[in-house]
């Protein structure tokens, strides 16, 4: 799992290292609101990976496509419509089209997970980051960004599934005996949500009220900071799988390792984001983003409460512990009003940092709470038990 972060997360640099150096702030501003919008329409994929993880095979993929037709769809006639994103139609349908090869590659990645195959997770994450760095020369030299970018999503969501479908044909993952407990598959829904909108809701709300340089900018401070959050979701997903194979008390350790390595490996990215942000933000982003260096570090703290919260949701969900997850989902409500009274990146960035340590500390309080009374054997939820 940690090849796959690896490859996934140098991917994902590379791939706005080109769009930036190529686009500047502004091309670069519109093209990270258009990419985080898109992101939105995925935010029910959360659930898919527990559903394979806990259902197996059981799990229906025709059903995955119908709903990624649906959301898709809905989501393409809205996005042509936002003044704010300035996306053609064609643009907008080819993004909407995308989300249901992108849903039903969720299902084959989540069995692959099940499996503990992260070997052939992190070939997935390699295909996607490869090709990703083709749609980001795409979109710098065809001199057509809408349809470049839309275009190549869509094609990069279609060899994602058709990779992850191949890698995970044959595997006869059985779930575990009945349906499962629906207090998982909202909290999966509910935990998708707060962390996408974590990360995603100040970008755009910086492109809808800030001048389009500025946006830019803060969507490049975003970029770097957002690996923080992106190595804990990582963290997380393979904390789901083993906290689902085993008790309640089994899970405990499992989350206590996971939020020592998260905390580690945060703390030694903060020191980079605060030590070394200039060079950071002049390599990945190139010297028109020079303005936000300062905040940098600010942004990287609230990122990193947001990653320590995504482990807490992963152990969460495993556990169908809704008290956690709305807790959560209360800091990102919290988030959203904040954000509403601010004009400015240093505001946006400032309240970012206040909201997301409150809700680390909140969320922490609770998840201790329940993990202390399910260890005295108070909680238990229901379809717990060992993999077949």
């Amino acid at each position: 799992m940690g090849a796959a972060l690896l490859v996934s997360g140098a991917g994902n640099y590379a791939f706005s290292t080109l769009l930036a150096h190529g686009l500047g702030p502004v091309g670069y501003g519109m093209i990270g609101a258009w990419l985080k919008v898109w992101q939105w329409l995925f935010i029910p994929v959360g659930v898919i990976p527990w559903l394979a993880i806990r259902s197996g095979s059981q799990l229906r993929e025709p059903v995955i496509w119908l709903a990624g037709l649906g959301v898709g769809g809905a989501g393409a006639a809205w996005m042509a419509t936002v003044p704010s994103l300035d996306l053609s139609a064609l643009g907008a349908a080819l993004l909407g089209a995308s989300v249901a090869p992108g849903m039903a590659a969720a299902v084959y990645v989540g069995r692959l997970e099940r499996l503990r195959r992260y070997r052939a997770v992190a070939a997935v994450a390699a295909v996607g980051a490869v090709w990703s760095l083709g749609v980001a020369w795409a979109v710098t030299a065809s001199g057509h960004p809408r349809v470049s970018l839309a275009g190549g999503v869509l094609a990069g969501q279609a060899l994602t599934y058709g990779v992850a479908r191949r890698l995970a044909a044959g595997a006869n993952t059985q779930g575990w005996d009945g349906a499962g407990d629906a207090r998982q598959a909202v909290g999966a829904v509910l935990a998708s949500l707060v962390l996408t909108l974590g990360q995603t809701l100040d970008g755009v709300w910086a492109r809808i009220t800030l001048p389009a340089a500025e946006a830019g900018q803060y969507g490049g401070m975003a970029t770097v900071a957002h690996s923080l959050p992106y190595v804990a979701g990582g963290v997380a997903t393979v904390l789901l799988s083993a906290a689902l194979s085993g008790s309640p008390r089994q899970s405990l350790p499992w989350l206590g390792r996971a939020l020592g390595v998260y905390g580690v490996l945060a703390g030694a990215g903060l020191v980079l984001l605060r030590g070394y942000g200039s060079v950071l933000v002049n390599a990945v982003l190139g010297g028109d983003f020079a303005p936000v260096t300062g905040w940098l570090g600010s942004y990287g703290v609230a990122m990193a409460a947001l990653g320590w919260v995504a482990i807490w949701l992963g152990w969460a969900v495993a556990r169908g512990e809704l008290a956690v997850v709305a807790v959560a989902l209360a800091g990102t409500i919290a988030w959203g009003w904040e954000l509403s009274g601010a004009h400015d990146y240093r505001l946006m960035v400032v309240a970012g940092e206040r909201v997301w340590l409150a809700t680390a500390a909140a969320v922490t309080a609770v998840g201790l709470g329940l993990g202390v009374a399910a260890r005295r054997g108070e909680t238990a939820p229901r379809g717990w038990g060992k993999v077949p």
